[in-house]
C-alpha cells in the first residue's frame, strides 16, 4: 500500500495554453519514515519546505538527484483543452482523474494542498 502526496502545475499561458497538469509522488507505507527523513535533510538553513520554484538552477539539479535515490512512485494527470475551459473545471477533472488512478495503484491516501482539499470535499458531493 502506498501514501500519495499530490501537488499541481500552473499553465504558462502562451507556452501551454489550456494544459493543466498535477502529479502525485507515492511512497510504500515502509519507506515514508525514510522518505520524510532524507526530505528534511534536503532543507536549507531557514527553510520550511523545499519548492521548486524557490531553487537555483544547481540547487534543482541535487534535488533531483537526491530524489531519484529515493524509493518513489510518481503519477502525472495532464488535462489539455483547444481554447478557453475554465481553469476551475481542468484542475477539477485534474483531481478526479488523480483521485481515481492513485486509488487503483493502490494508494487510497492522497495529501493535497488545502484548496485542492476542498476541491476535491466538492467533487465529492
Amino acid at each position: 500500500m502506498y501514501m500519495a502526496w499530490g501537488d499541481e502545475s500552473v499553465t504558462c499561458g502562451r507556452l501551454d495554453s489550456g494544459t493543466y497538469m498535477m502529479a502525485a509522488a507515492m511512497s510504500e507505507m515502509v519507506d515514508i519514515t525514510h522518505s520524510r527523513e532524507a526530505m528534511r535533510g534536503l532543507l536549507l538553513k531557514g527553510q520550511r519546505k523545499v519548492h521548486w520554484r524557490a531553487e537555483s538552477s544547481d540547487r534543482r539539479l541535487k534535488l533531483v538527484d537526491a530524489i531519484a535515490d529515493m524509493p518513489i512512485e510518481g503519477l502525472v494527470v495532464v488535462r489539455s483543452l483547444r481554447g478557453s475551459g475554465r481553469v476551475e473545471r481542468r484542475r477539477r477533472k485534474c483531481l478526479e482523474a488523480l483521485s481515481a488512478n492513485s486509488t487503483a495503484l493502490d494508494a487510497p491516501a492522497l495529501s493535497l494542498s488545502p484548496e485542492d482539499r476542498l476541491t476535491m470535499s466538492a467533487i465529492a458531493k
